[in-house]
């Protein structure tokens, strides 16, 4: 019986899955054919959020640096990779990765501007990352007086 296919068999990889903003995103792989035989000369595409990478491989061992923006998104972040030999074969497969929120921004709240002794004082405490989205935190906020108590 004869098999025929038009598909790659694709190992990939992450260096790291929890990632900080600014830092690169290292993917590493090997690409075969259905006999899971080294091909030589591929093309490999990568997307992620608005990016595309573009590759042409000679090997079929591959490190590819992608590089992340200082003000990306934090939170889960999608990668579609694409691999076709110069035969047609291919194979796609998706890895998801994390950026790590990293706080850059504190602004705090007051239901007032001002206040005298014995008043109550709301303050809401709202923490910003990189993308300026809002981390979930709870802060705690002390006040100390003249004589640096609280």
């Amino acid at each position: 019986m004869i098999e025929v296919s038009n598909k790659l068999n694709l190992n990939i990889v992450l260096e790291d899955y929890d990632i900080d903003p600014g830092k690169n995103i290292i993917v590493k792989g090997n690409v075969k054919n259905i006999r899971n035989l080294d091909i030589k000369n591929s093309f490999l595409s990568i997307n992620f959020d608005d990016n595309e990478y573009k590759f042409n491989l000679d090997n079929s061992e591959f490190v590819k640096e992608l590089n992340t923006n200082v003000n990306i998104k934090s939170g889960k972040h999608i990668i579609n990779i694409d691999v076709q030999d110069n035969y047609g074969n291919n194979v796609q497969e998706t890895l998801e990765f994390s950026i790590i929120p990293k706080p850059s921004d504190l602004k705090n709240k007051f239901n007032k501007l001002e206040f005298l002794p014995g008043e109550s004082v709301e303050i809401s405490s709202l923490l910003y990352d990189q993308a300026n989205n809002l981390i979930e935190n709870n802060a705690v906020i002390k006040i100390y007086d003249p004589k640096n108590k609280y």
